[in-house]
């Protein structure tokens, strides 16, 4: 049997996505931990030209749900106006997981082949849905990931590569 769309994009997706919220939970604590503001993080960024980390959050929860509605034809998830606070950066994420997981299977039916138009800050591109999900979406998606890792640990926040990787399914 062949892998669908979903079968590939949702598990990655929902790994990285509680992944990204433990990390979020693990800053948290380590700001309780040591009395400071854990919504001070949120502001930190690796780089003065690089998006900080209520940012990072931001973007690869937009990935994500952009992506899935953009291969199953259904509309986007608005988040509305928001702060940048570690709860709303933690309800984003559980909003973005609980649509993603709210799509049924069949939605992404022929989504490979789709033709899929974006327009970004640089171009407008153009896929098909395989190849907007494997080359574009993933790579976006995980370096945001692995970014918001980064400023947690580089913070202090003490973080390993089984945090970063998430719970990982496994057969028994």
């Amino acid at each position: 049997m062949a892998l669908s769309m979903h079968d590939i994009a949702l598990p990655v997706f929902t790994q990285q996505l509680g992944a990204l919220a433990e990390i979020l939970n693990l800053t948290q604590a380590h700001a309780e931990a040591r009395e400071l503001d854990a919504d001070q993080f949120l502001a930190a960024r690796l780089s003065p030209d690089m998006y900080n980390m209520a940012i990072q959050v931001r973007q690869a929860t937009d990935h994500v749900q952009r992506c899935v509605a953009k291969l199953t034809g259904i509309d986007e998830l608005d988040f509305g106006a928001e702060e940048e606070t570690m709860e709303n950066c933690q309800a984003r994420i559980a909003k973005t997981l609980e649509f993603i997981q709210g799509v049924p299977a069949d939605k992404f039916e022929g989504s490979e082949d789709k033709p899929i138009e974006l327009q970004t800050r640089v171009r407008l591109m153009h896929f098909p849905g395989r190849d907007y999900l494997l080359h574009f979406v993933f790579p976006q998606f995980l370096f945001h990931v692995t970014t918001a890792y980064d400023i947690a640990r580089g913070a202090g926040v003490a973080l390993g590569k089984r945090h970063y990787l998430g719970a990982i399914p496994q057969s028994e």
